[in-house]
């Protein structure tokens, strides 16, 4: 069986597209592991943080306590998206895995594990 010109070109184009896609979710996911953790850093130094804006600012204690409860909520609202953006990427890549051949989901997984260990390494 012979692929003419154009439909080896879409073949192309389409496993461009999907190496990209692929490419952009691990890149996405681990982004956002190092972006939590350095939120999680944050964290611990967070009554430092509070105190000194409340000297800057020169915050009542009523303001202080809203200040906590406004960043206490925005925390939990990142949390919720962290969890969402992590269920769309895990439900994505399992989406992309049906639709493979064996062979190529060996090839997407090593991809995937190559990937991995390239932004690990970053």
């Amino acid at each position: 069986m012979t692929l003419s010109p154009r439909a080896c070109s879409r073949i192309f184009a389409t496993l461009i597209f999907a190496c990209g896609l692929i490419a952009g979710l691990l890149i996405d996911h681990f982004w956002e592991a190092r972006t939590v953790r350095a939120v999680s850093l944050t964290t611990e130094s967070r009554p430092h943080v509070i105190e000194k804006v409340s000297e800057e600012l020169s915050l009542t204690p009523q303001q202080t306590q809203q200040m906590e409860a406004i960043l206490d909520d925005a925390s939990r609202q990142f949390d919720t998206l962290h969890m969402q953006a992590h269920a769309v990427r895990r439900d994505t890549m399992d989406r992309i895995r049906t639709i493979l051949t064996a062979d190529q989901k060996l090839k997407f997984e090593s991809a995937v594990t190559k990937l991995q260990r390239t932004i690990s390494a970053q």
